[in-house]
């Protein structure tokens, strides 16, 4: 079958169409298209005998059997009436009579002779097949066989009831009720799945709902037990010709690939998409490779057009659900269990319903986390930081800084995309709505113009007034499908959440641009289409389109989005893991922002945020600097409020302590004068943290509390989770175990509720801390496990490098000296002289244990040295403590641990001065 994926669509036309209609649709398109249309006839003219990759039902041809005749009885069973047919046969009602009792089932006759050995080979499957299913979602096999007269018939339970979509529709079933009642299916073909049965044919009318409400699947005819004769566990099935229903079939069933528990999580998608919005997901996207709209924007797209009063609208099924939001956990579960590619989507029904429980529950679900990140996400994400010893204050604000910060930009990303769009204009800087409109107004015929006033009022969120832009646009003569006019239409889609269809939108842009030789325009295209890839979790195309984007921009010497184009690819590359690659980009970024004379002040402080995470503070300084210092030439507070904060952060890991504290007060006195409430609450945790490493709590509880007014206020569960946090990290240090445990399990809870799964793993492996120095190993290093396993590339970032730090420490304390001597070697000596502090100041820690431990005092003595030294320089008191009492132990002095108690005590860290008390008993023991 050609890989045209227009083949899919055209098929399902053409087998809808009686034999004149379908020609005429052949004849149209070879006079078109002669390769696609000779591709459809001959997959139009395939035998239905044939193993064919797509077949329409019935696929068993005509019967042998006359399907008039109707026998009265079938062994014990006596037929009542027809009530159903299928691809091998009909169903009847009828009556099992015997001596001691009587019941309805559903009978199915098989519409073959005997001798069909074909047909009696995938009828005894079937028999099988429901033997082996026992499951109250399951239809109950009952009997099977063949009867004296020589039918091949098959009894199950006989269910009362209606199909699922018709149940959803007569009782009116708000979202969550649909999502529990299309719960209890998805776990039936789990069941199934386990038991290594894929069902290959599910839909709505495979499904019916008793009197009881519980949804019973039927129909397991075409199912195929996968053959682990073949190696192939559960992954493939034997191909052989079998019908099925194309509307529900999964692209590889429909191109004839191999069948897997993955397909059945398609065919689900799709009966969860109509479930949700009464209509299937459209294929017309298919023919641009995208995925279907998502279900909230089909619904808002229909409430939006009845507001105009389109009777199809009010009429439409979406139109009903409109007052039942969908949300976005649900879009996103969707539409990665409708990715094309098996691979990419749900490998089967036990992980769609893990989802599924999980929205209900209020969890963020897994399918949002893999496919549905901003770059800034993705971006952080994969460089979670860990607690070593207290170092892990500093560590922290790298993490939680950065990501608020990031965050912010994220936020900001429609902006940086409209001036990305606007390649054509200045891509610098976006007039006012009245000078834009001035200027359109003197060119009405002037799509570019046009397409400015459109993206300002996207930018102002103002989103219907730019729809009727984007109209007018459309209404210039012969600029019906202008590039600009999609362009714009795309922004408005990226601002909503509707990435599927800006994706469709850039992509036509691209085509028309090509088409008409526009190149100024098809460099920018091709980087918006990348980015816009890049949200939908598509990473390969992706790469490749920015790539094309950059070459594009080159060539047409547009060296301003060439920026961003390189910034793009950077970004990608650190979020594979590639580091080096990353820094080449950015490298490749500013060097064209030199020959565009742009000082790209967005993308070298992307470069600053690269430094950071690399250990590099030394580098992101230098240019943080000289960007807050152009930042505060310029009008806007929240901007230089963002970068004096990176400043701060990156002073405090050069441990420039007194500098940072000024940066930081900056900051939040700008940010504070603005509201920039995200912002700020990024730059008061930052401020909490270097509290918390001076030993001053009572600082720490005050600004928890302004974090959890921020709370409240914008209604976003991130300030509260860093609230949470901070409480907890409190806790720890005075020694209150239990509120610390209660503490990192809300922040955990409320950080992953609000889809902020990198910096739930830096609470969590503060935590880890916490139990290591309770002495509980076995649950430190449990939650430990947990805050890694997301990690792709360990080797090759940042939280790679403080995680195996902290599993040698917990190594040691478990006495598997060994292991942690191997960690520490894979790591280097390098980071001993590194110039971030928080990374040598735990690196020497960690070699200090590891000497102590193999009885080499005097080399353990001379890291902890120089380990106090940076933790004084750096202002972290509570480092220097736990560093001097780790020096006691190998170097022992008269009057030294009970100092460090009496210090402990007065600052109020009472665990620490608990452990100073023990270790000054355990010395003056004989």
């Amino acid at each position: 079958m050609t890989g045209d994926p227009r083949l899919r669509d055209l098929y399902l036309e053409a087998v809808e169409l009686d034999d004149v209609a379908r020609e005429e649709l052949l004849g149209r398109l070879r006079a078109a298209e002669p390769a696609l249309a000779a591709a459809l006839a001959r997959l139009l003219a395939r035998p239905e005998s044939e193993a064919s990759p797509i077949d329409r039902l019935p696929a068993l041809g005509a019967p042998s059997r006359d399907p008039a005749t109707v026998p009265t009885r079938v062994g014990p069973y006596r037929i009542l009436r027809e009530i159903g047919r299928g691809g091998m046969g009909r169903v009847f009602l009828a009556e099992q009579e015997t001596p001691d009792f009587r019941r309805t089932v559903a009978l199915k006759l098989i519409d073959r002779h005997a001798e069909d050995d074909e047909a009696v080979r995938r009828f005894r499957d079937e028999v099988r097949i429901l033997a082996a299913l026992d499951h109250p979602g399951i239809a109950r096999f009952l009997d099977g066989g063949r009867s004296p007269e020589g039918i091949w018939f098959l009894a199950l339970e006989y269910v009362e009831g209606v199909d699922l979509l018709s149940h959803a529709r007569q009782l009116k079933l708000d979202i969550p009720a649909r999502v529990r009642l299309f719960l209890a299916v998805v776990d039936a073909v789990a069941f199934a799945h386990e038991r290594g049965v894929v069902h290959r044919d599910l839909k709505p009318g495979n499904v019916l709902v008793g009197r009881d409400g519980s949804p019973r699947l039927l129909d397991f005819g075409i199912s195929k037990l996968l053959d682990p004769e073949e190696g192939a566990g559960l992954t493939t099935t034997r191909q052989a010709g079998r019908p099925l229903t194309p509307a529900y079939a999964s692209p590889e069933q429909l191109e004839g690939g191999a069948v897997t528990t993955a397909s059945d999580s398609y065919s689900l998608a799709v009966m969860l998409y109509e479930l949700l919005t009464g209509a299937r997901p459209s294929t017309t996207s298919a023919r641009s490779g995208t995925a279907p709209e998502p279900p909230s924007a089909l619904v808002r797209r229909a409430s939006s057009s009845a507001q105009e009063g389109s009777t199809t609208a009010r009429r439409s099924p979406a139109r009903r659900l409109r007052r039942r939001p969908i949300s976005r956990d649900l879009d996103a579960i969707c539409l990665f269990a409708l990715r094309a590619d098996p691979a990419a989507r749900y490998p089967g029904a036990a992980e769609l319903a893990a989802d599924l429980r999980r929205y209900l529950e209020g969890s963020p679900v897994m399918a949002r986390l893999r496919s549905g990140r901003s770059p800034t996400r993705e971006l952080l994400a994969r460089h979670r930081t860990a607690a070593v010893l207290t170092a892990a204050l500093l560590l922290a604000a790298l993490l939680f800084g950065l990501s608020s910060l990031l965050r912010v930009q994220a936020d900001g990303a429609v902006r940086t995309a409209l001036r990305a769009r606007s390649f054509p204009l200045d891509a610098t800087r976006l007039p006012t709505l009245e000078d834009a409109q001035r200027r359109w107004s003197e060119a009405p015929s002037d799509t570019a113009a046009g397409a400015v006033v459109a993206m300002v009022l996207v930018e102002q969120r103002r989103f219907e007034e730019a729809r009727f832009a984007i109209q007018r646009i459309r209404q210039i003569p012969g600029r019906e499908l202008d590039p600009l006019a999609d362009y714009a239409e795309a922004a408005s889609a990226v601002a909503l959440g509707e990435h599927q269809r800006a994706l469709v939108l850039f992509t036509r842009g691209l085509e028309t641009a090509v088409r008409e030789q526009r190149s100024d325009l098809v460099g920018g295209l091709r980087l918006a289409r990348g980015t816009t890839l890049l949200r939908l979790g598509e990473r390969t195309a992706a790469r490749s389109e920015l790539e094309a984007a950059c070459g594009e921009l080159e060539r047409a010497g547009d060296h301003k989005t060439l920026v961003r184009a390189w910034n793009a690819v950077a970004l990608e590359d650190l979020r594979r893991g590639d580091l080096a690659a990353s820094q080449q980009a950015f490298e490749e970024a500013l060097a064209a922002a030199g020959r565009a004379g742009s000082r790209a002040l967005v993308t070298r402080s992307n470069f600053a945020q690269l430094d950071l995470l690399r250990g590099r503070p030394d580098l992101a300084e230098a240019k943080l600097a000289e960007i807050a210092e152009a930042r505060r030439r310029e009008p806007n507070p929240v901007r230089e409020g963002q970068a004096r904060l990176q400043l701060a952060i990156a002073l405090r890991d050069l441990g420039r302590a007194e500098e940072a504290a000024a940066a930081l007060d900056r900051a939040i006195a700008l940010l504070r004068t603005a509201g920039a409430e995200p912002s700020l609450g990024a730059a008061l945790h930052e401020r909490a943290l270097a509290a918390l490493a001076g030993g001053r709590l009572s600082e720490v509880d005050a600004l928890a509390a302004e974090l959890e007014a921020i709370s409240s206020t914008t209604l976003n569960r991130r300030p509260l989770g860093f609230a949470s946090t901070l409480r907890a990290r409190s806790a720890a240090l005075t020694a209150d175990l239990a509120a610390a445990r209660a503490g990192f399990a809300e922040a955990r809870r409320l950080l992953l509720a609000n889809g902020d799964l990198d910096l739930a793993a830096a609470s969590d492996l503060a935590w880890v801390e916490c139990e290591w120095h309770a002495g509980d190993l076995v649950e430190a290093e449990r939650i430990l496990a947990e805050a890694l396993r997301p990690l792709e590339h360990p080797e090759a970032t940042l939280p790679g490098f403080f995680g195996a730090l902290l599993q040698i420490r917990l190594d040691l304390a478990a006495g598997r000296s060994a292991e942690g001597a191997r960690r520490l070697a894979h790591l280097g000596n390098s980071w001993a002289t590194s110039s971030s502090v928080g990374r040598r100041l735990s690196f020497l820690a960690a070699r200090a244990a590891l000497a102590a431990s193999e009885r080499r005092p005097v080399e353990a003595a001379t890291d902890l040295d120089a380990a106090v030294a940076l933790a004084a320089v750096s202002r972290n008191r509570v480092a220097e403590l736990e560093l001097r009492l780790e020096l006691a132990a190998v170097r022992p002095r008269p009057g030294v641990v009970d100092g460090i108690e009496r210090e402990a005590r007065a600052l109020g860290l009472l665990a620490l001065a608990e452990q100073a008390r023990r270790a000054g008993a355990e010395r003056s023991l004989p």
